[in-house]
């Protein structure tokens, strides 16, 4: 069970924005803002991407195991 706040209890609102070129972006009622940068996860992706996409094109039964394996990252 959580209790009702009042309005008047609440000193501090922050907003939070999430996206892939920044993982999070926050900014709160007293004007601070915070970043957390999603290259290195980008680029991941992009790599894994990359790398489905030749092992597609193979068509080999070594390379649908690959595909299968990495299918979770």
């Amino acid at each position: 069970d959580v209790e009702e706040s009042n309005i008047s209890d609440i000193c501090n609102v922050v907003g939070i924005d999430r996206g892939i070129n920044f993982v999070v972006a926050t900014y709160d009622s007293k004007h601070k803002s915070g970043f957390v940068s999603g290259k290195v996860i980008k680029q991941k992706r992009a790599n894994y991407s990359k790398l489905r996409k030749e092992l597609q094109m193979r068509r080999t039964a070594s390379s649908r195991r690959r595909i299968k394996a990495i299918g979770g990252r």
